[in-house]
Parts: C-alpha cells; structure tokens; sequence
C-alpha cells in the first residue's frame, strides 16, 4: 500500500516509514474498522482513508479539517 500524505505540516509524518497491525483470525473481517481505530490513536489530527486507484490501494492522510 502506498502512502499519499496531504496535510499542512508534512514533517510531522515524515519518519512515517512502516504501518504494521496485526489482527487475529477471527477479526479479519472487522479489520478496517480496527486498522482505522489504531490510525486515529496513532495520528489523532489527521483524516484517514483507504482509496483503491486503478488495481492499487493508496493509505491518504489529510488534516482532520480539511
């Protein structure tokens, strides 16, 4: 997954490098909803999405504000 950052202070996810979750078995099936719990504690400032463009899923992160 690829990583489109759109915020007004870039630097502030800079050293993002590696976003790993793991999710046992039998809540595969709630994964994004928990992956998009985790994203909110980790960078409560900042709007999450998942977007698929073309055959590629993109993680975007913009200002909770905008």
């Amino acid at each position: 997954m690829q990583v489109i950052i759109d915020v007004a202070e870039p630097k502030k996810l800079q050293e993002m490098r590696c976003y790993k979750l793991f999710v046992p078995q039998q809540q595969i099936d709630a994964f994004y909803t928990i992956m998009q719990q985790n994203l909110h504690m980790e960078f409560p400032y900042c709007a999450l999405a998942v977007e698929q463009r073309g055959n590629k899923n993109y993680l975007i992160i913009k200002d909770i504000n905008s």
